[in-house]
């Protein structure tokens, strides 16, 4: 997909579950594996189903990505953008449906921690499906520019309708306006 994709000028995100790895050996084998080398891909980190020791499930509880962690992983793709001498930043998206602004518990922690690198384009992607109204709720928790003013990008996702699992799709389907 990546090279049709490039042809087309269009972007491959490569979506890590974190599960029971470390974000930082994922985006590692990305790395290793060549796929970081190309311009139009960049990476995607789920938290939710990130497990802690001894957690059976993932997911259950929802997982967490610390500041800490999300600093490393851009520094890791600040330095393989500069050591290979890339046209163009990398992107890191994580995604979030939970903050700390709507809720007691949130899936970025230190969030306010997290820095900006030259070479990376970090996004906090309001994720999680549901009706319009408590979509943008959420998207404005987990972006608010006053709590969280060094997030310079943004982003929203959109669950269209699945018919094989109606539950996890948006009803209705918000409409770019």
């Amino acid at each position: 997909y990546i090279e049709p994709a490039l042809e087309r000028d269009m972007a491959v995100i490569m979506d890590a579950q974190i599960g029971r790895s470390s974000p930082e050996y994922i985006v590692r084998r990305m790395i290793d594996a060549g796929f970081l080398a190309y311009p139009n891909v960049h990476v995607a980190l789920d938290p939710e189903f990130a497990t802690v020791r001894g957690q059976v499930t993932p997911g259950d509880p929802i997982g967490q990505l610390h500041a800490d962690q999300i600093n490393s992983i851009q520094e890791l793709l600040a330095g393989y953008v500069r050591d290979e001498n890339l046209p163009l930043k990398k992107v890191l998206i994580v995604h979030q449906f939970i903050d700390e602004l709507t809720n007691s518990w949130t899936m970025i922690p230190s969030k306010s921690e997290i820095e900006e690198f030259a070479e990376v384009e970090f996004i906090v992607n309001a994720d999680g499906f549901g009706s319009p109204d408590a979509k943008v709720y959420k998207y404005n928790a987990v972006t608010d520019r006053q709590a969280y003013p060094q997030l310079r990008w943004r982003g929203f996702k959109i669950f269209h309708y699945n018919p094989y699992a109606p539950r996890f799709s948006d009803i209705p389907v918000m409409t770019p306006d």
